[in-house]
């Protein structure tokens, strides 16, 4: 295609058009040959000065490292603490003396061997607290002192055993969850060779 410039009124020829062409490439606007001219103009005046810094560079991308997801240890259920065994209320064994506050069952272990004496109490506790019992009265016997003269007797009573391993049980871990608390019986109701014993409400 021919580009037709006016010069004095002809026409450019094909060669003369090219030799333009060429010409007007090379040329570069004065805006952009200032702007050029003054950047290298900063730069030599910074390496003199030993400030030059180089070239921006793009971040370096990082990459994310993720752990591993580690299962927390479930935390262990803590079991239940019961309550260690209470005072009885003072006010409360008077009114059992006093016939004022019934006694909802008892339980005689006196002649009893300690093996059956326990199996019998734990299940009696257990069946009266199932009713609703609140106290409930456990007869051990006094027991007698033990002396030479006396033949060996089969029964535990005989020496005080069960006086003394009575109170031991009903404050043990396994009947805990039965007994509130407990204490000698007034002397009407056996005194040392008894007990009151007040039973937990079931949960």
């Amino acid at each position: 295609m021919t580009i037709e410039r006016r010069s004095k009124g002809r026409t450019l020829s094909a060669e003369e058009e090219a030799l333009w062409r060429g010409v007007a490439a090379s040329v570069e606007p004065l805006a952009t040959h200032q702007r050029r001219r003054a950047k290298q103009a900063a730069s030599a005046v910074a390496e003199a000065n030993g400030t030059a810094t180089a070239p921006n560079k793009p971040p370096r991308a990082v990459k994310a490292v993720t752990s591993p997801d580690v299962p927390t240890p479930a935390a262990k259920p803590k079991k239940p603490r019961t309550p260690p065994i209470a005072d009885f209320e003072a006010r409360a064994v008077r009114r059992l003396a006093a016939g004022k506050l019934p006694i909802d069952a008892r339980i005689d272990l006196h002649g009893m061997r300690q093996d059956e004496a326990r199996a019998a109490l734990q299940r009696f506790l257990a069946v009266s607290q199932l009713r609703g019992d609140r106290h409930v009265k456990v007869i051990t016997g006094k027991g007698r002192k033990a002396n030479d003269s006396e033949p060996f007797e089969m029964f535990d009573d005989r020496r005080g055993v069960l006086r003394e391993t009575v109170p031991v049980w009903l404050s043990g871990p396994d009947m805990r969850d039965l007994v509130v608390s407990f204490t000698a019986a007034a002397r009407s109701h056996g005194g040392d060779g008894a007990l009151y014993v007040r039973l937990r409400r079931r949960k």
